[in-house]
């Protein structure tokens, strides 16, 4: 295939997002080899990235390859593919190295540069400085506005980093301007301190050899630009060893990187050629020195000497997508002042990438869901949609009324795979969003939280950081607090409160004396050692002390091995190693360095949450689009550009600090672009106007900006009302099945030792499904496949009842768990406060907390019309109240349930019977199978709770009767076969108060068992869809079967 490039012109090709940048490059290759009959070694490729060479080489031979067996085996070609391995694929940072080691003489250049982080030689250079300084500096420095001395290591931080990045060679400036005149001597005399320790620490690294990727990328710039015969000679031979240059991902370019490719290729007559290919509107590493206006600039030159090529097919999204696209994006997301334009793009007639729509949708989602977030505050609306998000993902990972995936892809031969957790991303703007994210995911959803600066960008390397900081500011309160707030100390904020914290945390306040003195010391194997064995960083508290997880024990023992070995093999005291640190840690250097990866953990299909930074050159078929936070780093704002130069501010300068926001501004608006343009087949995107987000540049849209016409013509866009959201406010977690429960002893064993030692584990649900008939799948039961909840009644109420037309609540497993869930955490005491359902919906209740948590996490949400949310709150809301607040009867001992207090009151009680306990109570469940293999029991009660000395247990029943009445409540009871689950439970009660009450007396101690009918339950009819059965009774059937299975026993 060729493509309609002129091979004989510079050129750059502008590639938009899914276009097929990578296969144009390819292609443009092999064109020349064919075409050209140039050698494969007179061809350079330049990309980004280590993993992108890898994958440059892979796909150029693959194509050589698809060639040869097309019987295209002209001599290039079949010498390219034995040469292969020569093939000029390189990062521009592995180009550079290379070109100075092969011309170190002619440059005066060390042949072995040793590649290292300079950053630490800034610092020690400020030092020297400092040292050298004379009595007029040492005024200049207390008269200035910086004498306070937190303020003081902002300003040396601030010198260090500009240092850093400064360049003279491209045309770098310093402005002074302040909008306090008084304060402009100062920037002068720090503007004047930076250059002179840039030039300083460029000279002391070149002497020693040593070289940051950034100072390869300067010293080739300087050899070329020399006006010097070795300058002239080194061009030269560049030149004829290189005919055709192609540069990848050119709109991540720089200065200094534009000036080598302009002064190799184009600042000549030759013959050589340089392809440029790239696409502005995905520049979005401004923070790490990526330059649009170079890319610009570079456009304008090309335009000129050259040919400017778009890319109009979109390979990656599908045709509704790709409309939705060009529609946002051709309008006005893109402001005419910042030189970027949309270019439309359309989908291929044919689609030879396979990349399909989905062979089955039953979602009923659109190809774009706009998602209207209520007006809530930053935190609120982070935890809220985060919420809905893991909500969403559920579903669509879920299956449909028939028990299908509910979406399915097209697969090989004809057949379909269902949507997978991997086909899912999850984008966030910075770490401490996407760890909200990840938090709502824990336990529901499998994920893996991506971060392309990996280990650095961990939270644990946060933690860390903040310890080194205290280290090595011994004498700062304020980052010693902060450092006993880590996993280090793990002391909670809240000890903060008190006026000391020295005395009553003494112990942590000497280890970290010790340490500091480690440190000063440069003791860092007894340093590092120390940590980790003498604090918590390998434990954390709670309730009870448990390890924390892999990814974080891994994560630290790679930060402390990188930490020993700098600091073993350098010069640096704790300070400059805490910077070095915070540095890498600020992702400052290339992220494609191998040892800032994070180490995998596992290949399962999961949930991939990551940053859009690190989702660039990446797809998935479902993105959800986060964004919520401005995701600035802290020196975000140092610099902007005027007339095509880099202006580091020194001031605080209103003019220039908003001329900075709006070059910030401009790349939010690129960076959302990069997320929107990940999704192949639908994309999720919150409406965040009229909402607080403190800096936040996103523009997202309005609703009003959606035309009505294009919604009505492709029917691709949806939109989710901000009143779906609200139910997801300030919720709180279901409290798990350990609340309050009851004596160790009355739990199981660890399940994983049982199922080790060949103990088969059976239940009622296993029990009432069987209907006794096949005692060798009782015993096959596996612990695992059981829910938390009996779902009996629930199936019996989708199969078999029949559902009064008026309850907004459908029958089904779905609405009997999340029932469940509400009855384990609502708080009675509320309930008994409140005088109507309504007031349990008030927007301060917990207990809105936990319907609208339990009812948002559940499938139902999902299956019902949004219209009728608010029906179903309100009914659970009817439900909860009236079944709580109702009289028993006079025939049942106790009040209303509300009125139990929370300490006489055990919810989810997990149970096990053993063998003997079954065989003791309950003779006929089992048929003595043929094995020798240990059996239990297990199950669940839903409430059992203390009156007047007499325990009780109630369970929740969620079945739809028409009529509710005894007659029907007791035929469920009878065919459903409730009557052997309520004696299951009660033998399982009265074996828990023999071990935990040394008087056990039936009689005493035992009250009775209540199924309530939920449903039918009214406050103001007493007793009304409550089946009971007092302790007298059920003591009669238990010691009947005890007597007879062994006589002269008692219960």
């Amino acid at each position: 295939m060729s493509l309609d490039i002129d091979l004989s012109k510079h050129a750059l090709i502008e590639a938009s997002a899914g276009t097929g940048k990578t296969f144009t490059i390819e292609t443009l290759v092999v064109q020349l080899l064919v075409e050209k009959q140039i050698p494969l070694s007179q061809i350079l490729l330049v990309t980004f990235t280590e993993k992108a060479t890898s994958e440059m080489k892979a796909r150029i031979r693959k194509k050589l390859d698809s060639l040869i067996k097309e019987g295209i085996s002209q001599p290039n070609v079949v010498e390219s593919l034995i040469q292969f391995d020569q093939a000029q694929v390189m990062t521009i940072h592995s180009f550079c190295k290379q070109i100075l080691q092969q011309y170190s003489l002619e440059n005066g250049i060390l042949f072995d540069l040793d590649l290292t982080d300079t950053a630490s030689l800034y610092l020690a250079g400020l030092r020297d400085i400092q040292r050298k300084w004379s009595a007029r500096e040492r005024d200049i420095l207390d008269s200035s506005v910086y004498r306070d001395q937190d303020k003081i290591k902002n300003w040396e931080e601030m010198v260090v980093r500009y240092a850093h990045d400064y360049n003279k060679a491209s045309g770098d400036v310093f402005s002074t301007a302040d909008d306090k005149p008084d304060n402009v001597a100062w920037h002068e005399f720090t503007a004047d301190l930076i250059k002179t320790l840039h030039q300083q620490v460029c000279e002391q690294a070149r002497e020693k050899g040593l070289a940051s990727f950034d100072d390869l990328l300067r010293l080739v710039d300087e050899a070329l630009h020399q006006e010097s015969t070795a300058s002239q000679r080194l061009l030269e031979s560049i030149r004829s060893q290189y005919r055709y240059a192609f540069v990848d991902e050119f709109q991540d370019t720089d200065p200094v990187q534009w000036r080598i490719f302009k002064k190799i290729f184009i600042d000549h007559k030759q013959l050589n050629r340089l392809f440029l290919v790239g696409d502005p509107k995905q520049s979005i590493y401004r923070f790490r020195g990526a330059d649009i206006f170079t890319y610009l600039s570079a456009r304008e030159t090309l335009k000129q000497l050259g040919e400017i090529y778009e890319l109009d097919k979109n390979w990656r999204s599908t045709p509704d997508l790709i409309t939705f696209q060009n529609w946002i994006f051709s309008s006005s997301w893109f402001p005419a002042e910042s030189g970027i334009a949309y270019p439309p793009v359309q989908p291929p007639k044919e689609d030879s990438t396979g990349k399909r729509p989905f062979a089955c949708d039953n979602s009923k989602r659109k190809s774009a869901v706009f998602l209207s977030l209520p007006k809530l505050s930053a935190t609120e609306l982070r935890q809220c949609y985060a919420r809905w998000i893991v909500t969403e993902i559920r579903y669509l990972l879920g299956m449909d009324d028939n028990g299908d995936p509910l979406i399915t892809f097209p697969g090989h031969e004809g057949k379909s795979r269902p949507f997978k957790p991997g086909d899912i991303c999850v984008l966030v703007n910075t770490r401490n969003e996407g760890d909200i994210v990840a938090r709502q995911l824990e336990g529901i959803v499998p994920y893996s939280f991506y971060k392309k600066t990996g280990l650095y960008a961990s939270e644990e390397a946060l933690h860390l950081f903040y310890l080194l900081d205290a280290l090595s500011n011994p004498e700062c309160s304020t980052r010693r607090q902060r450092a006993l707030l880590t996993d280090f100390f793990q002391i909670p904020l809240d000890a903060f409160n008190q006026q000391d914290v020295s005395s009553t945390h003494s112990l942590q306040i000497s280890l970290i004396d010790k340490w500091c003195d480690l440190a000063a010391s440069r003791k860092w194997t007894h340093l590092f050692d120390s940590i980790q064995n003498q604090s918590l960083v390998f434990f954390r508290i709670g309730e009870v002390m448990k390890a924390p997880d892999d990814r974080s024990i891994a994560n630290y023992k790679h930060l402390f091995e990188d930490l020993l070995m700098i600091a073993c093999d350098s010069m640096m005291d704790i300070e400059m190693l805490t910077q070095h640190f915070d540095r890498k840690r600020r992702a400052r250097i290339m992220i494609d360095r191998e040892e800032d990866l994070h180490r995998i953990d596992s290949d399962q299909s999961k949930v991939q949450l990551m940053t859009i930074h690190a989702s660039k050159g990446l797809e998935y078929p479902v993105v959800f689009l986060g964004g919520l936070s401005p995701g600035k780093t802290r020196d975000s704002s140092d610099f902007y550009h005027e007339n095509g130069a880099k202006v580091f501010r020194l001031g605080e300068s209103s003019r220039e600090k908003e001329l900075a926001q709006n070059e910030l501004a401009d790349e939010q608006r690129r960076l959302y672009y990069v997320a929107i343009t990940r999704a192949m087949n639908r994309v999720y995107i919150p409406l965040i106007e009229g909402c607080e987000l403190r800096g936040n540049q996103g523009p997202i849209v309005s609703i009003s900006d959606i035309p009505p016409a294009l919604s009505q013509t492709c029917g691709m866009i949806e939109l989710v009302p901000d009143a779906i959201l609200s139910a997801y406010r300030q919720l709180v977690p279901v409290a798990s099945h350990s609340n309050g429960g009851p004596p160790e002893d009355f739990i199981s064993p660890d399940i994983r030792r049982i199922k080790a030692s060949g103990i088969h584990i059976s239940s009622f649900s296993s029990l009432h499904h069987s209907n006794l008939a096949q005692p060798q799948i009782l015993i096959a039961r596996d612990y695992d496949d059981e829910p938390p909840f009996s779902a009996v009644d629930d199936v019996t109420d989708s199969m078999d009842a029949v559902v009064p037309s008026e309850d907004p609540l459908p029958p089904g497993a779905h609405t009997g768990d999340m029932l469940h869930a509400i009855f384990q955490s609502i708080p009675f005491d509320e309930v008994a406060a409140a005088a109507s359902p309504e007031e349990l919906l008030h927007t301060t209740t917990r207990s809105l907390k936990v319907i609208s948590q339990a009812f948002a996490q559940s499938d139902l949400y999902r299956k019902l019309d949004p219209s009728e949310h608010h029906k179903c709150i309100e009914r659970i809301a009817n439900i909860i109240w009236n079944t709580l607040k109702v009289p028993p009867g006079e025939e049942i001992q106790y009040p209303p349930l509300a009125t139990i207090p929370e300490r006489d009151r055990r919810h989810e009680i997990e149970f096990h019977l053993s063998d003997d306990v079954i065989e003791k109570y309950l003779p006929d469940i089992f048929r003595k199978p043929n094995t020798h293999c240990r059996r239990y029991l297990k199950g669940y009660i839903d409430l059992v709770f203390r009156f007047e000395g007499r325990y009780h247990i109630v369970d929740w029943k969620s079945n739809s009767l028409h009529p509710f009445n005894q007659e029907t409540i007791e035929q469920c009871i009878i065919d459903n076969q409730y009557d052997l689950q309520y004696t299951i439970y009660w033998a399982a009660l009265v074996e828990w108060l023999k071990k935990i009450l040394p008087d056990f007396d039936p009689e005493v101690h035992l009250g009775g068992v209540s199924y309530y009918f939920i449903r039918g339950i009214r406050m103001t009819e007493s007793g009304k869809g409550i089946f009971h059965r007092s302790a007298a009774d059920l003591s009669r059937n238990l010691q009947t079967a005890v007597v007879q299975t062994n006589p002269g026993s008692k219960l």
